[in-house]
């Protein structure tokens, strides 16, 4: 048998490549592992802002027997039962807190201010307040306001007929930022406001948005999701509210210019989709995309007769 010479050994061009497409696979293997563990951590620490949340409003209810008041701002109202300081709107301090901010949102934030407002302050928890205005004539969450006087309504435990744990509470959102993205700001309709017996039209439009570059197609989008909430006289109204006209994250539209008869549907950046939602029981469930509209319909309305059990993630 022939013998190799000495001064030949060494890799060939065809092992040398099989190396190196080995090596970038275990590399690209090793990415994807460690964005996986950085997203379920991030998923985890928004999992665990919604259940401070719960806690926060269960000492809320047994301190004054009602949940916080949607309007103007549930959130402003609970913050000192989560410990966190609410500073005056008049101010020029408002802050960003961790417990309301959800790491998943890579939203790059606006640098905004106005003769109004010094700072867009960030959050991604909004409040439910029902299935749509335009189902029943009210609002049948958790939260609730007067569509005519924004003046909010009390809504206590022994208000949610349909039992806490098939109730929704609190869900997230991703925030508006500089780039317009589907699902991160409130779309204006090119068309009429819709009335009482059009919401179908109403949903079936709202999802007709595209899914890149809306606005080069007549739709325009405003900055507000997720802002504003430590501003007593300005925060809510589907900027700190969500309903369940349309499964998570589905595009928010307005109806005409009538931002509280909105479709408001809870949005998320999660890797797979859906979102955490919060149930008024205090369990933390996550809601896919595919969720079946009318269970989805049920689970926002607090007192529908329904019965069903959302498990806890």
């Amino acid at each position: 048998m022939a013998k190799r010479d000495p001064s030949t050994v060494g890799f060939t061009l065809v092992e040398l490549v099989v190396c190196v497409a080995i090596i970038a696979i275990l590399l690209s293997l090793t990415l994807v592992g460690l964005q996986s563990a950085r997203e379920s951590s991030r998923r985890t620490q928004c999992q665990s802002n919604l259940r401070q949340m719960g806690i926060a409003l269960q000492n809320y209810a047994s301190a004054k027997q009602y949940f916080p008041r949607a309007f103007p701002s549930w959130l402003a109202e609970l913050a000192p039962y989560m410990e966190m300081e609410f500073l005056d709107p008049k101010e020029e301090g408002l802050v960003d807190y961790p417990m309301v901010i959800c790491p998943s949102d890579s939203t790059e934030q606006i640098p905004y201010g106005n003769t109004f407002y010094k700072l867009r302050n960030k959050q991604n928890y909004s409040a439910c307040v029902g299935f749509h205005f335009l189902a029943s004539g009210n609002f049948d969450g958790a939260f609730s306001f007067d569509i005519a006087t924004f003046d909010g309504n009390r809504v206590g435990p022994k208000d949610i007929v349909d039992g806490t744990s098939n109730t929704a509470m609190v869900s997230e959102i991703v925030r508006s930022g500089i780039e317009k993205k589907r699902n991160n700001v409130m779309w204006n309709l090119p068309h009429d406001a819709f009335g009482f017996g059009q919401l179908v039209q109403f949903q079936e439009l709202c999802q007709k948005i595209p899914l890149t570059n809306p606005g080069d197609y007549g739709w325009l989008g405003g900055h507000d999701k997720g802002s504003f909430w430590q501003h007593y006289e300005n925060g809510g109204v589907m900027m700190t509210l969500y309903n369940h006209a349309l499964p998570p994250n589905c595009p928010s539209c307005l109806n005409g210019t009538n931002i509280a008869r909105a479709i408001a549907p809870p949005s998320s950046e999660h890797r797979g989709g859906g979102v955490n939602l919060l149930s008024c029981d205090g369990h933390i469930s996550h809601i896919s995309r595919e969720i079946d509209p009318d269970v989805w319909r049920y689970l926002g309305s607090r007192n529908d007769r329904s019965s069903f059990v959302v498990q806890e993630r």
